[in-house]
């Protein structure tokens, strides 16, 4: 066998060669770099998360002192209400009252006569007291009854 052995040989053409593959750029791929934050991002972030939070309590702060205030509104409006209520059911009752019926019949120099019960056509006596008549259906008679006769 026979051996052979390059040998290396500095001639022009090899360093050359040898220059240009050193010179040359080199390709690599790119790899992106992530940009870096500053680092003053994220004290500006937490601050002005900070900031939102802050506005956001104060937005709903001012909404619940608003609501406070009408409610107290339309319950003192409603307390008043409630007393003109009182006071016309006072006057009511006073104007309807047995003893404001006998103070205008002596200011009027009128006898009050208490309704008798008329038997009316067609009912039998015994029917209509069979029915329970309610407290307001039995003044509202009273009252017809009480007009009826002063009408005689």
């Amino acid at each position: 066998m026979v051996e052979e052995r390059v040998w290396q040989v500095e001639n022009e053409g090899t360093l050359a060669r040898s220059w240009e593959q050193k010179l040359k750029p080199r390709v690599e791929p790119r790899v992106r770099r992530r940009r870096a934050l500053a680092p003053w991002t994220r004290t500006v972030g937490w601050i002005a998360s900070m900031w939102a939070g802050a506005a956001v309590a104060t937005f709903l702060a001012i909404h619940v002192m608003t609501m406070s205030y009408h409610y107290d509104q339309l319950n003192q409006e409603y307390a008043a209400v409630t007393r003109q209520n009182q006071s016309l059911q006072m006057s009511v009752a006073s104007l309807t009252s047995a003893s404001a019926l006998q103070a205008d019949a002596v200011r009027l120099k009128v006898a009050v006569v208490v309704p008798a019960r008329v038997a009316r056509k067609g009912v039998a006596p015994a029917q209509h007291a069979a029915k329970s008549a309610t407290f307001m259906q039995q003044v509202t008679q009273w009252m017809q009854n009480l007009s009826t006769s002063l009408g005689r």
